[in-house]
């Protein structure tokens, strides 16, 4: 079902609102007493609420439940009703496994066939479950969303996934079979030309994986997961095998194609013996084993919640008491006496043949999820937030790559490479200015920051490009250093944007336009006194700007016209393909339970026209190619409109407690593909046709 309805808003006079809001209280008004609230989509006694005393905010989208069982929208009318007259209307597709149309088909939009691919930090800051060495050094690691990720002894590649899935094990890096599970229960296989997904699946998820090499070829793999899960590979093909439990397992690892160890559920051990499977469970415990290895048959080691280790002599399963109570996911070792436990909190424990030990390796509270190494080399821990950590021999070191600072928007420059800019807290908690320079090389920080926080940028040429922040700040690069622009009012600017190194505008708090025109900086008045967000344009006779309370002015190149929406959109970012072609995007006013929704018009030369849509989050940017395909930033999500509807695109993977900023502001690189940013230095690339 790819249908669309649009709502088509009059141009139609805004009811004066209070000072609260950022509008002027009618003349003669009682400003020492709070203002009644009225039903006009907006909040006019300053509480934090739209229309609270209504049953709706007049122009948002009202949740309803639909007869497949999806939770569908029915709008708020301008009187501040649900409009339960109307059928509540179906969602748009979205990619997250699920038929969110109601059609039959689950992820059938084409934005489902399309991957992120992480450029800043590197490896990610996903989650991440699984890593496997190589014998020269070199390292694979994978995770939440599908992610996967190579280092080359120096820096780290992000790898295209067939999957979203979390990655959840990783086997035979460095052999001619490198495998990996994921919690869909697909089973993937690294090629010449990347990750390829096998014609093989198990009926649930699978969480772990484990191969046996006779040199370089591997002759035998298993791996289990959910509901007694195993598969077995000959050296042909897979094939599934009778577990004889129905418990989940978590951990698998062998000592050889004749024998080998599974973990998983209520403590559940299962022990191969080349021809069956045989199930342990000496222990009444109800946790869980995460993680299992050995030096050989007769020295197993399990690890599992709430601090669980337990050894295998060969004849039976002992509880060893160490030094934590924290869940235990993964175990391995180079040998009976050097053996390495890893869990959350950072938790890091050491074997010496004696006794056990707790070690830092300097990952803060950061959750290990995944340990590996080399017999006579280095060995590295994997977790949660993107962490990898390794010893090489001379302590624990991050290989987490790249700049973290909270970005809120990127251009590209002209001559290819891309600006981001945002904020970071320095040792003192202040905020300092940040701005990252990105290019096929990598994400770096530029040193020169100062106090404050940029809010937008905009680039004439590598050697002229400004950025702009609160209480007047301007910012000018020259393609060697920054220095700050004296400028005519000391106002917090949000957007920057022109047309040429002396055609510069910037817009900001109370309807402030200033215009740079290669010598000195003058205001220019216009019709409105809100905020302004955003600013884009295709000439001096074109230009766009967007703020709050449905605010959208046009400058024609002789004057400035508001352009009244019919909305109280707080409007964030304008995308301008043609004259009469704007995208105009932001926040529906939302309730004191949470921030507003996101909303987006469309001007087609004549009049707004309103998406009717649900969107859960603000949106924060806005790209567009042609009137059939635009992009929208939102936090947690990045939607696409073909021309039809709007659909997010496929999910990240990230943890969802992390992504309300994901994706802050977007752009496009050489090749027309959207490049986001976002908070702790998130900077990811859409790639469509993987």
């Amino acid at each position: 079902m790819r249908a669309r309805i649009w709502a088509v808003w009059l141009a139609a006079p805004a009811a004066l609102a209070a000072a609260c809001d950022g509008s002027s209280a009618p003349p003669g008004t009682d400003t020492t007493e709070p203002p009644v609230e009225v039903c006009n989509g907006r909040d006019d006694d300053g509480d934090g609420a739209c229309d609270e005393t209504f049953e709706c905010c007049a122009g948002s989208y009202v949740p309803c439940a639909v007869a497949c069982g999806v939770t569908g929208w029915r709008p708020c009318t301008n009187d501040c009703r649900v409009a339960v007259e109307e059928e509540c209307r179906l969602p748009a597709e979205a990619c997250n496994g699920e038929d969110d149309d109601c059609d039959g088909d689950v992820d059938e939009a084409p934005e489902c066939r399309g991957r992120w691919l992480w450029l800043n930090p590197l490896p990610t800051w996903a989650h991440l479950q699984a890593v496997s060495l190589a014998p020269d050094g070199t390292a694979l690691v994978g995770g939440a969303g599908g992610v996967f990720a190579r280092w080359d002894g120096a820096q780290w590649h992000a790898l295209a996934s067939p999957t979203t899935a979390d990655i959840r094990g990783i086997a035979g890096y460095g052999t001619d079979f490198t495998v990996a599970v994921a919690a869909d229960g697909s089973i993937l296989r690294l090629g010449p030309s990347g990750w390829l997904a096998l014609p093989v699946r198990a009926p649930a998820g699978l969480h772990a994986v484990w191969v046996h090499a006779d040199g370089d070829a591997v002759d035998f793999a298993l791996a289990v997961g959910q509901r007694g899960a195993i598969l077995r590979w000959n050296g042909a093909n897979w094939a599934t095998m009778i577990s004889g439990t129905a418990e989940d397992l978590w951990a698998v690892w062998g000592a050889g194609p004749d024998e080998a160890f599974a973990a998983g559920a209520h403590r559940t051990l299962l022990r191969w013996d080349g021809t069956g499977w045989s199930v342990e469970q000496p222990f009444t415990d109800q946790g869980w084993f995460e993680g299992i290895w050995g030096s050989g048959g007769d020295d197993v080691y399990a690890v599992g919640r709430d601090g669980w280790v337990v050894h295998f002599d060969g004849a039976r399963w002992e509880r060893r008491a160490v030094p934590t109570t924290n869940d235990l996911w993964d175990v391995w070792g180079r040998g009976p006496d050097d053996v390495w436990v890893a869990g959350d909190s950072g938790t890091l424990l050491h074997w010496n043949g004696a006794a056990w030990s707790a070690v830092d390796a300097s990952a803060g509270t950061a959750g290990f999820r995944g340990l590996a190494g080399l017999a006579a080399g280095e060995i590295w821990a994997v977790g949660q937030h993107g962490t990898v950590v390794r010893d090489a021999g001379a302590g624990w070191e991050s290989l987490t790559r790249g700049p973290t600072d909270d970005l809120e928007a990127i251009v590209r420059a002209p001559g290819g490479g891309f600006l981001a800019v945002g904020s970071h807290a320095d040792s003192a908690l202040n905020l300092q200015t940040s701005v990252l320079f990105g290019s096929d090389d990598g994400w770096r920080a530029d040193p020169g920051t100062i106090r404050g926080q940029f809010h937008g940028v905009w680039a004439a040429a590598d050697d002229a490009v400004w950025a702009v922040g609160p209480a007047g700040l301007v910012r000018r690069w020259d393609g060697a250093r920054w220095t700050t622009e004296t400028v005519p009012a000391r106002v917090d600017f949000h957007a920057v944007w022109g047309l040429a190194r002396d055609h510069v505008l910037v817009a900001g708090a109370g309807g402030m336009l200033l215009r740079w025109d290669g010598a000195t900086w003058s205001r220019i008045e216009l019709p409105v006194e809100e905020d302004l967000y955003a600013i884009d344009g295709l000439g001096a006779d074109d230009v766009w700007l967007a703020g709050d309370g449905g605010t959208i002015v046009h400058g024609d190149g002789t004057g400035w016209l508001a352009r009244a929406t019919g909305t109280r959109i707080r409007f964030r970012a304008l995308a301008v393909v043609s004259p009469s072609c704007v995208f105009a995007a932001g926040e529906q006013p939302g309730t004191r339970t949470g921030s507003g929704a996101g909303a987006v018009v469309r001007w087609d030369g004549a009049r707004w026209i309103r998406d009717a849509g649900l969107f859960p989050t603000p949106w924060t940017g806005l790209v567009a190619l042609s009137p059939t395909d635009a992009y929208a930033a939102a936090g947690s999500a990045v939607w696409h409109f073909d021309g039809l509807l709007w659909t997010a695109l496929a999910p990240t993977g990230v943890d969802r407690t992390l992504t309300a900023r994901l994706f802050r502001d977007l752009t496009l690189d050489a090749e027309r593909r959207v490049v986001t940013v976002g908070h702790r230095g998130a900077v990811l690339r859409w790639d469509p046709g993987l």
